[in-house]
């Protein structure tokens, strides 16, 4: 069987020993703003969503 080819260079990063998430490094008025955007976001894709599937039923085209 073949092997897996090796690096000729490290690989260079920092380790770090846990995970930092988003949340975590905000200030409570930064995490509220945050939620709020996404919430938003999300609603949107729902009703663009919605939109889609009602469009994709209709019989005829609309009209402008």
């Amino acid at each position: 069987m073949c092997s897996t080819p090796k690096l000729k260079t490290k690989v260079k990063g920092k380790v770090k020993t846990a995970s930092i998430g988003i949340l975590s490094s905000m200030s409570s008025k930064q995490k509220q703003r945050f939620t709020a955007h996404a919430n938003a976001a999300n609603l949107r894709r729902t009703e663009k969503t919605l939109f889609d599937k009602a469009k994709s039923k209709r019989i005829e085209p609309l009209n402008s």
